[in-house]
């Protein structure tokens, strides 16, 4: 599933460069609180506030490519932009839309570290996911101050029987960052929590009604983010994070759908187990 040959609908030469375009414009500053593409300026509000809410989910690949360079978009009309930077870079594979299909919805896409192993927190992989309608020229953000849960699927899937037996896999913490590139208060429009993942796609609940475990860029704090909304879900591969990578090395970052519920029930716990 995750050869480079399986790339049918999205050339090698038109990804990476959108790749490497959005790498530079997204990332400047990959130590927290980056803007991610195409993001920012406006107003006007996201859908009526609820404690539940599906973000993103059931990936298309766009047959024409917009102006912004995204490749793809959620069902919910939220652009998605991938990017490299520092010791990580394209590597050579993003699911074409069988593949998505196949995989009921799961995108897709694959690192490779450098000859220089990625172990730094400018060494950066990333898929950003950006809010419901915001591939449609407005920037709405979505409201997330009811929720007390975020559940998002997703997992490092890579798997060395279908690329020669390379090696890879060994970024095993992705970080999911919370972003609202347009907020009001540019202290608190950052919030990220590292999270463990295993080699398979599962969901994973994360508390948004403790601040343990969040970090929040510029100052801010995880309440005033969810008070303000959010604009972009991105996930991360962070070298930082991930000191068992090697150089050289293939990693894949696999997201299904990103949603946000109500005070999480009890047995929540036998989930990504």
């Amino acid at each position: 599933m995750f050869a480079a040959k399986c790339m049918a609908r999205l050339s090698r030469r038109g990804i990476a460069r959108a790749l490497i375009a959005t790498a530079v414009a997204g990332l400047a500053g990959c130590g927290g609180g980056q803007n991610y593409p195409n993001i920012g300026g406006g107003g006007g509000a996201g859908a009526p506030a609820s404690p539940y809410g599906l973000f993103a989910s059931s990936y298309i690949v766009y047959t024409t490519p917009p102006a912004s360079g995204a490749f793809l978009h959620s069902v919910q009309s939220g652009d998605l932009f991938a990017g490299f930077v520092g010791n990580y870079g394209y590597g050579q594979y993003s699911a074409a839309q069988a593949a998505i299909n196949a995989a009921n919805g799961v995108y897709t896409i694959q690192a490779k570290a450098t000859a220089t192993a990625p172990t730094t927190s400018g060494d950066v992989a990333y898929v950003a996911f950006l809010a419901p309608g915001n591939n449609s020229g407005a920037t709405p953000t979505f409201d997330i101050s009811q929720s007390a849960t975020l559940l998002i699927q997703m997992g490092n899937t890579y798997n060395p029987a279908f690329n020669g037996g390379a090696v890879g896999g060994n970024a095993k913490v992705f970080t999911i960052d919370l972003n609202n590139a347009k907020g009001a208060t540019a202290s608190t429009n950052d919030c990220s929590i590292n999270q463990t993942v295993v080699a398979t796609v599962k969901t994973y609940a994360i508390p948004l009604n403790s601040a343990a475990g969040w970090t929040c860029s510029k100052g801010g704090t995880l309440a005033a983010l969810q008070a303000e909304g959010i604009t972009t879900v991105a996930v991360k591969i962070e070298g930082n994070n991930n000191t068992a990578a090697v150089a050289n090395e293939f990693d894949i970052i696999s997201v299904g759908y990103i949603g946000f519920s109500a005070t999480a029930p009890s047995d929540f716990s036998a989930l990504a187990q």
